[in-house]
């Protein structure tokens, strides 16, 4: 099992059941202009089975990386908590919480960092069902929101949020700029590799060790 981190508003998302997909960039960046897919046993050195093989376009092979996560991986979400109680443990989840007005006041200001959640205090379990290679401009508009774009909004005349100059009505936009709120502006501007995993979301139940 290995962790994954989120933000606030993508843990939301995948509460809700709108995130099924995330990106990564691939680090470091391949030597490469195409994507070969993943070696198979059929297909290749059984050293480099799982790798994804990149091509420079001249003289072949030029790069392989093994994903961090591969198909069938556990992971668990690392998100901004803190310990409520310590006897017996009680954990509150800043996601949980739609803004600082609705949460306890004691709360505001007192979350840690998600990078510091052991597992045992996560709550939300992901499995890898699928995994592809792209550029991060790739992105499909049916992609975009498998990564928890807020579509539901969009064309709705009567949803007091939105006009025509709502972020929400131009996806690739979205997507954009939560990339580089997270990742950078320079990675966009780069077009990275990226790893695009597709998620579905598991009971702690079925999580072993």
């Amino acid at each position: 099992m290995k962790p994954i981190l989120f933000n606030t508003e993508m843990v939301r998302a995948i509460l809700d059941g709108t995130k099924t997909m995330t990106r990564r960039p691939i680090k470091p960046q391949p030597i490469g202009t195409r994507a070969l897919g993943i070696c198979t046993s059929t297909t290749g050195d059984k050293r480099d089975i799982g790798k994804v093989l990149f091509d420079n376009g001249e003289s072949g092979i030029s790069d392989k990386i093994k994903p961090p996560c591969q198909v069938g991986d556990i992971l668990y979400v690392r998100e901004a908590w803190q310990n409520v109680c310590v006897a017996p443990p009680h954990y509150a989840y800043k996601a949980d919480y739609a803004c600082e007005k609705t949460m306890p006041i004691e709360y505001v200001g007192m979350w840690r960092p998600s990078i510091h959640m052991p597992k045992e205090v996560a709550r939300i379990f992901l499995r890898v069902t699928a995994l592809k290679v792209e550029r991060v401009q790739d992105i499909s508009d049916s992609d975009i929101r498998l990564e928890g774009f807020p579509y539901r909004c969009v064309g709705l005349s009567n949803c007091g949020c939105c006009d025509d100059s709502c972020p929400t009505n131009f996806p690739k936009e979205w997507f954009e700029d939560l990339w580089i709120s997270v990742y950078g502006k320079e990675s966009w501007e780069r077009n990275d590799w990226v790893w695009a995993y597709t998620l579905e979301r598991i009971d702690k139940s079925e999580v072993r060790g």
